[in-house]
C-alpha cells in the first residue's frame, strides 16, 4: 500500500504544539487510505514562542515554520451535513461518518445516551445499518484523526459540525493495532487532539464510519 505522509498538529497546552507524520496506509489492521487525496489543513491558526506566547506566524519558507503557516484554501476542511439521515460526508477524502457519537441521536446529538464501550464491542456496534447503508466499520488512525480540528478555539478538538463529542477524557476507537502491543489499539482524544494506544480492555467511545475514495 502507498505510504504516503500526513501532517498533524497536537495539541499539548495551549501554548504547546508537535507535528506528528504519520505514514497513512502502514498500520496494521488498516482497512483504508487516502490515496492520491489531499491531506486536509488541521485548522490551526496562531504560531507560539519557545516560551509559548503567540507570534506572528513565520512565512512558510521561513525559518522553522509551523503549522499555522501553512493553510492553503482548497486544503481547508468541507463538509455536508444531512441532519435527516445524521451523516457528514468529507468532501475532501470521501468519507461519510455518522454524525453523532454512538448512542446519540437528532441533529444536535442530545438525544439518548452515550456509553463506553469496549473495543470488541465497538467493532460490532458499527457494524450496523443506518441510513440505508450496511458497510459501517470502525475508523483507522489515519481517518479518525483527520477529524482532529485546531481552530475550534478548544476543547474538543473536533470540527464543530460533530456535536456530541464528550469533554474530559474522550477517547474514540480506531480499528489500527498498536504495533509493538497487540492486545492494544490506536485511539484518537478529541479533548487534547493526540493519538495514543489504548488497551482492548479499556472502555471508550465510537464514531462510525464508511465509504472512502
Amino acid at each position: 500500500m502507498k505510504n504516503t505522509k500526513i501532517s498533524l498538529a497536537l495539541v499539548l497546552s495551549p501554548a504547546a504544539l508537535i507535528v506528528l507524520w504519520l505514514p497513512v496506509g502502514s498500520y496494521a489492521g488498516s482497512t483504508h487510505c487516502f490515496g492520491n487525496n489531499p491531506i486536509i489543513d488541521t485548522g490551526q491558526t496562531l504560531c507560539y514562542s519557545d516560551v509559548g506566547g503567540v507570534i506572528t506566524c513565520p512565512a512558510p519558507d521561513g525559518v522553522a515554520p509551523q503549522d499555522a503557516s501553512y493553510n492553503p484554501p482548497n486544503l481547508q476542511a468541507s463538509y455536508t451535513v444531512d441532519d435527516t439521515n445524521l451523516t457528514v460526508v468529507d468532501n475532501r477524502t470521501g468519507l461519510m461518518w455518522r454524525k453523532c457519537p454512538d448512542g446519540l441521536t437528532t441533529s444536535n446529538c442530545n438525544s439518548g445516551t452515550i456509553t463506553k464501550i469496549l473495543w470488541v464491542t465497538a467493532l460490532s456496534a458499527c457494524q450496523t445499518a443506518f441510513a440505508g447503508y450496511t458497510d459501517w466499520r470502525l475508523p483507522n488512525l489515519a481517518e479518525l484523526s483527520s477529524l482532529i480540528y485546531l481552530g475550534s478555539g478548544g476543547s474538543p478538538y473536533i470540527n464543530p459540525l460533530f456535536v456530541g463529542t464528550p469533554s474530559g477524557d474522550s477517547r474514540f476507537w480506531t480499528n489500527t493495532s498498536y504495533p509493538t502491543l497487540l492486545t492494544s489499539v490506536y485511539t484518537v482524544r478529541f479533548d487534547t487532539g493526540i493519538q495514543l494506544g489504548t488497551p482492548k480492555s479499556s472502555t471508550y467511545y465510537v464514531r462510525c464510519v464508511r465509504g472512502g475514495p
